[in-house]
């Protein structure tokens, strides 16, 4: 089930970083989703092997990085 969540989590945020409709630039937003792939990323997770959820979330950050970060926003800067 956990994995499942995980899962459904990280493509609604790959959804919402694509979505020409929506407009990520204002800071806390998009620092907001950031933060939530990088905390996956980072914490020790020893209830199952999440190897294929590390790299789904390593995919949509990179997606993330090269469509939003700007020199405005600061935003590789905060990684």
């Amino acid at each position: 089930m956990k994995q499942k969540l995980y899962h459904i989590t990280f493509r609604l945020i790959s959804a919402m970083f694509s979505n020409p409709h929506i407009n990520l630039s204002p800071k806390p937003y998009l620092s907001y989703l950031v933060s939530s792939l990088l905390t996956f990323l980072i914490k020790e997770n020893k209830d199952y092997n999440p190897l294929e959820h590390v790299q789904l979330a390593a995919t949509v950050l990179s997606k993330a990085l090269l469509k939003w970060a700007t020199p405005t926003n600061q935003l590789r800067s905060d990684i």
